[in-house]
């Protein structure tokens, strides 16, 4: 995320674009998360479906009792006045888009489109076949596009961009969710991601990962980051505190002991890293 899109020491921030001529997109922001939060309660949006896009880490949604793990370049999309949350789940490190659209019940002009095409997208979007799909590179440069006008009092040549921007990362939602099934996983970056489970205990090396997958280690740290949205690393580490939450709930072992079980270099390290994904220390979950 370039500096220039958020104020100083802000990760969280959204405006209403209704005050820039866009009665339509009541809420337009971005979280661009450096560590661990707590993560969304149950809530609804009256009348406006939400669209977020996730441009790098990974975030959990829950909706219709189902929960939906967006990584890196993923798509998750909520209707009008559906609940949903996190589930209890916190919202890990990462940037995300998103963006609140109200659709028209009626045709009418929407988005400076005109009535019959403004009611065509708005029908697309009603009606979109998946609510969680692969997007696309250049959502983030649109969004970003229409960050640049947060002001209400917009020229009428800005206006225009910030609409064109607006209906082209709306499309292309609409294309992205017809294109393909939900995200997957390529064999070769599975076989990494199973090695990782199969040796979580000890230290692991980014080396044998990328042996794991058969790809030079350029490569696989390339291929793994744009498939599952985290750093081979960080991905281990992840993995490694969530067999330590099974570990200090399942037995009595220490956490010293737990900590040198999965490898962390202390008991101090460990503490530090399973507070930094979970906002827990370990013995909380004791």
């Amino acid at each position: 995320m370039p500096k220039r899109l958020l104020p100083p020491n802000i990760s969280r921030y959204w405006y209403d674009l209704s005050s820039a001529g866009f009665p339509e997109i009541p809420l337009i922001g971005v979280h661009n998360l450096l560590r661990t939060e707590e993560g969304l309660r149950e809530h609804i949006h009256d009348g406006a479906m939400e669209i977020c896009y996730l441009q790098s880490g990974r975030r959990t949604y829950h909706v219709q009792g189902r929960d939906y793990t967006m990584q890196g370049n993923d798509v998750f999309v909520t209707f009008p006045d559906e609940s949903h949350g996190s589930g209890r789940r916190p919202h890990e490190r990462g940037l995300l888009y998103w963006m609140q659209v109200i659709l028209p019940k009626r045709p009418r002009q929407f988005l400076g489109l005109s009535a019959r095409q403004g009611w065509l997208l708005a029908e697309n979007l009603r009606s979109l076949p998946r609510r969680f799909f692969r997007g696309r590179r250049e959502m983030q440069t649109l969004f970003e596009g229409v960050f640049r006008y947060p002001q209400p009092d917009l020229s009428a040549s800005e206006a225009l961009t910030a609409a064109m921007r607006i209906q082209l990362f709306l499309t292309t939602v609409v294309e992205c969710s017809h294109a393909g099934a939900e995200p997957t996983i390529t064999e070769d970056i599975q076989q990494a991601m199973d090695f990782t489970a199969a040796n979580l205990e000890g230290e692991m090396s980014l080396d044998a990962l990328a042996a794991a997958a058969g790809l030079s280690l350029s490569r696989f740290k390339a291929k793994f980051r744009r498939q599952v949205g985290l750093s081979p690393w960080e991905y281990v580490l992840r993995e490694k505190i969530q067999r330590a939450e099974t570990l200090l709930r399942e037995t009595d072992d220490s956490i010293t002991a737990i900590a040198m079980r999965l490898g962390f270099s202390s008991s101090q390290y460990f503490a530090t890293v399973f507070k930094r994904y979970t906002q827990k220390r370990p013995g909380d979950m004791r």
